[in-house]
């Protein structure tokens, strides 16, 4: 019978008393280990008001499903207190959709604009290779009228752009349409 690594779940006290002193922004995500040891990492980190990332937790489990990450912001959320304003930062992994509104439930939920960037460039290939900068000043603006304006840029680079980020919701990662009253730029985990 071969032994096999099934679960590993670690939270250090020091990552955790960091979470105080965070800005309050969660970020999951979820990596494939491809090497020798094959498997999924999941991370929560904070931001620190200097922009640097403060690991949380971490887990390696065999894949990203549901269960797993289920299971992982759990863990998170009895590691780390409430802040108010909480938000989390995450790819649209399934998993983490329906779980971040069960377990958070007191936080808003956007999605990371640099993963949405890189499923939206090889999505539209003939569009112009600018394509990711017309999408962060899209991203990044802080008015409607600006929004509007580089939206266009994007529908003159293909028309198939603009209802796939509706469909997306606008609320979700665009800086003028979310209710918060600051949004913070964050650093892309990989």
């Amino acid at each position: 019978m071969r032994m096999c690594f099934v679960n590993f779940f670690m939270s250090l006290s020091p990552w955790r008393r960091a979470w105080d002193f965070c800005r309050p922004v969660l970020i999951v995500d979820g990596s494939f280990m491809k090497a020798y040891y094959k498997g999924t990492l999941l991370t929560a980190c904070g931001q620190d008001t200097n922009g640097h990332i403060v690991p949380l937790a971490f887990r390696i489990c065999d894949s990203e499903s549901k269960a797993s990450w289920n299971w992982f912001l759990s863990q998170v959320h009895d590691c780390i207190a409430f802040q108010p304003d909480m938000f989390i930062v995450s790819d649209k992994h399934e998993g983490i959709l329906s779980d971040v509104s069960d377990i958070f439930s007191h936080a808003l939920h956007e999605y990371c604009v640099e993963h949405l960037r890189h499923n939206m460039v090889p999505k539209f290939r003939g569009a112009d290779k600018n394509l990711g900068w017309k999408f962060k000043a899209a991203y990044m603006t802080s008015t409607q009228k600006e929004f509007e304006e580089y939206m266009s840029l994007l529908d003159s680079e293909d028309v198939h752009i603009r209802p796939w980020l509706r469909k997306i919701d606008f609320q979700k990662w665009a800086k003028c349409m979310s209710g918060l009253l600051i949004k913070i730029t964050l650093v892309a985990i990989y």
